[in-house]
Order: structure tokens, then sequence, then C-alpha cells
């Protein structure tokens, strides 16, 4: 009975740990692509093309990050499920 429920403190904390990358993942997008707006239209400042410059690589290596995390959560939740510990 112990296995069970740390399985599941760890489940609830994992799926909290998803909705909040997701969630930052989605405002770094919605950021990138309000700067690539103004950079289509030639209106981007100096300060907003160095950031836009940085976010780029910064955005693709931290939802890399995110799918290998998520990769692993799921995972993790089809080996408790075919142990039949949750």
């Amino acid at each position: 009975m112990m296995l069970y429920d740390g399985c599941k403190c760890v489940c609830e904390l994992l799926m909290w740990l998803v909705e909040v990358e997701t969630r930052a993942a989605m405002l770094l997008t919605f950021e990138l692509g309000r700067l690539l707006g103004l950079e289509d239209c030639s209106k981007l400042s100096s300060v907003e093309q160095d950031i836009f410059r940085l976010l780029t690589p910064l955005a693709k290596l931290y939802t890399a990050k995110q799918v290998a995390f998520v990769w692993q959560f799921f995972v993790y939740v089809c080996v408790c499920d075919t142990a039949h510990i949750v």
C-alpha cells in the first residue's frame, strides 16, 4: 500500500510540473511569435532584435528538454500502469 501512495504522489507532482512547463513554453512561443511579427514588419528595435536573436535558440533548447521530460513522464506512467502500481 505504501508503494501505491508514493507512486500516486509522484504522478501528481509530475503532472503539475508538466502543466507548469507547458505554460512556460506557451508564453515563450507567444513572445517569439510577437517578435517575429515585428521583425517581418521591420519594426523591431535594436534591443528587441537582440532579445529575439537570443530567445530563438533558447526556445529550441527549452522545448527539446521539455519533450524529453514529458517523454520520461509518460514512460513512468506506463511502467506504473503495467506494474499495476497505480
